[in-house]
């Protein structure tokens, strides 16, 4: 996880059997298909995050950001094969995310939730995992690469 504080909402993953792509592509048509979507407030960089303990090596990530909510995608060979998988986490800005901490009954003033805000954070959840998925269709259309691979996400909890 990027960090201690963010909460896992959702995770989706696929793997493709026996597939090579180039990671640094699969981004470029990714960060295309998300840039056509026109999502207000959006951020997108790229991050490198450990695979493991201090030592070990980092994994490229495409992180996209809107407001508390961002996006932690990875598309990387694996053996033979090759894999997408996304994180969606909540990271709550400081002054709610401290205050909870130390006072989780106070969690409710911080973060009160609306219709919109509720809508519009599923909205940018389906949006990104449509623009992945449409990555995912094609780079493997006519390589006779079947996408056997679950479509829907695994939700955590609710979004907000």
């Amino acid at each position: 996880m990027a960090d201690s504080e963010s909460v896992v909402l959702a995770h989706w993953y696929t793997r493709l059997d026996t597939f090579s792509f180039s990671t640094q592509e699969f981004y470029e048509r990714l960060i295309a298909a998300i840039s056509h979507r026109k999502i207000p407030d959006l951020r997108m960089s790229r991050i490198a995050l450990s695979e493991g303990g201090l030592m070990s090596h980092s994994r490229d990530y495409l992180r996209i950001e809107r407001g508390e909510l961002s996006f932690d995608i990875c598309a990387a060979p694996f053996g033979i094969d090759f894999f997408v998988s996304w994180w969606l986490l909540d990271k709550p800005g400081c002054l709610s995310g401290c205050v909870t901490v130390f006072l989780p009954f106070l969690g409710s003033f911080f973060r009160k939730t609306t219709y919109y805000k509720e809508d519009t954070a599923i909205i940018f959840r389906e949006a990104v995992h449509q623009a992945v998925l449409e990555t995912v269709d094609e780079i493997t259309k006519g390589t006779g690469q079947p996408f056997g691979g679950n479509r829907v996400p695994e939700t955590r909890k609710r979004l907000l």
